[in-house]
Parts: C-alpha cells; structure tokens; sequence
C-alpha cells in the first residue's frame, strides 16, 4: 500500500491524495479508516478508485466524515474472485485550511478474502504534507 499525492501546498490549496493497493490474496471487502488533523485539513469529498471493481465486478462503497479527524470507509465487491492488482482503493480530496506540517495516515485496514477470511496488510507510512501561507 501507498499514498500518492502532493507534499507540498498553500492554505486554501485543494488537493486530492490516493490510496493505491496490491494484495496477494484476491480481496473482496476492504474496510478501513484514514486519519487526519481537522484544524489543518477539511474533507471535501472521497471517491471509490477502481481497485476493487478490476475485471467489471460490481462495487459499493460508503463513508463517513468523523469530526475529530477520521474518514470511515468500507468497499466492498459482488460476484466471483477479487482484486490483486496495484489500482486506486480510494481518491480523498482536502481543502488546506492552515500552515504547518501535517500527516494523513492509515489508522486501520481489514482486507477480507472471498469466503470471509482476514488478510493481513501492512499499513503505509504517514503521507506527510507541509502547508505554506
């Protein structure tokens, strides 16, 4: 797993930050929550990427907005198999509101197997961001 996005911004810059994932194990059901500092970054909006939907599969996905600073998500797929290969899980898009270094990192991830079984997923480090004026 890994994030891709910019590393340096302006307050009032927005900006969007992917998660991008390759598993070893077809997934099906990918939960998983991202935090950040909501005195420095706004959510804007979050989109689902095409990881879980590869070869057509039908796809839902949800999200929440917590105020102290998470993004909940959960994405799940319907039909046969799951993905493998390295695409997009997510697209979030923040706003910038204040100068200063801040960190958007993955809390917590539970990929799910076809048949229910837990993959175990290494987290990716913090996407570090340093805002100007």
């Amino acid at each position: 797993m890994l994030w891709q996005g910019p590393t340096q911004l302006k307050t009032g810059d927005s900006f969007a930050l992917q998660l991008v994932m390759q598993a070893d194990r077809p997934v099906v059901s990918l939960p998983l929550a991202v935090g950040f500092d909501p005195r420095v970054l706004q959510v804007a909006d979050v989109s689902e990427g095409a990881f879980l939907g590869q070869g057509g599969a039908p796809t839902s996905f949800s999200y929440r907005v917590d105020p102290g600073g998470q993004v909940l998500m959960t994405a799940t797929r319907s039909g046969t198999g799951g993905a493998t290969a390295a695409d997009v899980v997510a697209t979030l898009n923040f706003r910038a509101l204040a100068p200063g270094n801040s960190r958007i990192e993955l809390i917590t991830i539970a990929p799910v197997a076809a048949g229910g079984a837990t993959i175990n997923a290494s987290l990716p480090g913090p996407h570090v961001l340093t805002i100007t004026q």
